[in-house]
């Protein structure tokens, strides 16, 4: 046995008398996108610096958020902190819109969700641009804090990413998907995790994940699965929303 195997199975035993998945030892590749034919650093233009006029406009935003958020819009932002499409859509495709009637829906939706990071994560990386509380300390978070780069929002590239592949599932309510994501993107700015700019990049990033998706074989044969589950679905009856 070389070397390199001998070291290699030593991880692995390693991992498995941690109770560490072996997979987690390495970064898990993505399930529809190729990062190295998808750089948001060359897509996106740099965030506003930390102290130009456009960030501190930012920050006015927030701060005005901060005196006019109700509990009720604050619990609404805390309720958005999940990652899922269910989470994104609420109840405006009805309550019977959900991962136990879905189930081909939701695991379709967890792999083209789960690769938000492998494409976002390099662009925050590189500007690390401070989170609105790192760079004002006067900022009332309403959600839990985050310390990574805030350019652009991996959260907002989640709300949008749903939006652009759900309503070419059901393109009626196209626009109500839609208004769901701006919902979801608006609750990071209002919490105060988030600036503006940030989520305005993650329409573009999201827009460029999807019109890569689209050209892999895999995505297309799971999105077909998950719209036609959709539709059956649909066809029941069974999604309450009016197109808007």
């Amino acid at each position: 046995m070389s070397n390199l195997r001998r070291c290699t199975a030593l991880v692995l035993v390693l991992l498995a008398v941690q109770g560490i998945p072996a997979a987690s030892a390495a970064e898990k590749e993505p399930n529809f996108v190729d990062p190295s034919k998808l750089d948001l650093r060359t897509l996106l233009p740099p965030p506003p610096a930390v102290n130009s006029a456009k960030s501190k406009a930012e920050l006015a935003e927030i701060h005005a958020f901060e005196k006019t958020r109700t509990p009720e819009r604050e619990k609404i932002a805390q309720d958005d902190e999940a990652e899922t499409v269910f989470v994104v859509v609420r109840d405006d495709l009805g309550p019977e819109f959900n991962e136990a009637n879905l189930p081909v829906t939701a695991a379709f939706f967890k792999k083209v969700l789960s690769d938000e990071s492998a494409i976002v994560n390099p662009a925050k990386e590189l500007w690390a641009r401070p989170r609105p509380a790192i760079a004002d300390p006067t900022v009332k978070l309403c959600v839990k804090p985050s310390t990574s780069g805030s350019y652009p929002s991996g959260h907002t590239t989640i709300g949008y990413l749903t939006a652009i592949v759900l309503s070419d599932m059901l393109p009626e309510y196209r626009g109500a998907i839609f208004d769901d994501a701006a919902r979801f993107a608006e609750s990071r700015i209002i919490c105060g995790v988030h600036y503006r700019s940030d989520t305005d990049a993650s329409k573009v990033a999201a827009a460029a994940m999807v019109m890569q998706m689209r050209e892999n074989p895999s995505f297309q044969q799971e999105f077909a699965a998950a719209k036609a589950e959709l539709r059956k679905f649909q066809g029941q009856g069974k999604i309450a929303a009016r197109a808007r």
